[in-house]
């Protein structure tokens, strides 16, 4: 490496596209520090998905909140620091789309904007984007073989609606690059790999 620094890599993707696998892979393969995606700490994740309409502000609030604590908690992290899934997208995809189906009332979008702005504006950026992509039909695959009870209803065009806003989303981006990898073409080992590279890269 040219030098010693933090370096901020997000994994980003939609539900099922491999994020928490490929981010343990980075940990087990190369050391990287993890800035887990972990349901349990989600006090309203079940809620939301049996009640989209009156739960969805409540789940977007604490997901950005959590998101940034766990940005904010990088100063006493060294090296390569990687997150499974970034502030970013959960306003940026899942906020949004709340609002555009009508499932956030216009008042509390505007809160969840000025949340955001605020966050963005006193945090970190990431050094690198990973976004990750595959096909639909792989994503509900991984989701029905994953588990999770609330995620039973999930369907195949509201992954599809996700899928095209992170395509959208992705190209905006300008405040670090952006890597896309096919995770129904390419192994996490071969992933991880590509990944480790461009962060050297980066150093």
């Amino acid at each position: 490496m040219k030098q010693q620094r933090n370096l901020f890599i997000t994994i980003s993707g939609n539900i099922g596209s491999g994020k928490t696998t490929l981010c343990q892979k980075l940990h087990e393969e190369y050391g990287c520090n993890l800035l887990n995606e972990e349901i349990i700490n989600y006090l309203y994740i079940e809620d939301f998905y049996a009640d989209m309409k009156r739960w969805s502000f409540h789940n977007q609030i604490q997901f950005i909140i959590h998101k940034f604590q766990q940005q904010a908690s990088m100063k006493n992290i060294s090296n390569l620091v990687c997150q499974d899934i970034s502030a970013y997208e959960c306003y940026e995809i899942f906020s949004r789309k709340l609002f555009e189906d009508n499932l956030i009332n216009y008042r509390d979008f505007q809160c969840l904007t000025d949340l955001y702005n605020l966050l963005t504006a006193t945090l970190p950026l990431p050094d690198l984007v990973i976004h990750l992509r595959t096909s639909i039909e792989i994503l509900q695959e991984r989701i029905i073989n994953r588990g999770r009870q609330f995620e039973r209803n999930i369907t195949l065009s509201y992954l599809n609606d996700l899928e095209s806003r992170y395509a959208t989303w992705i190209q905006t981006i300008t405040f670090c690059p952006v890597i896309t990898i096919d995770t129904g073409s390419i192994d996490t080992i071969s992933a991880s790999k590509k990944i480790y590279q461009a962060a050297i890269d980066l150093l």
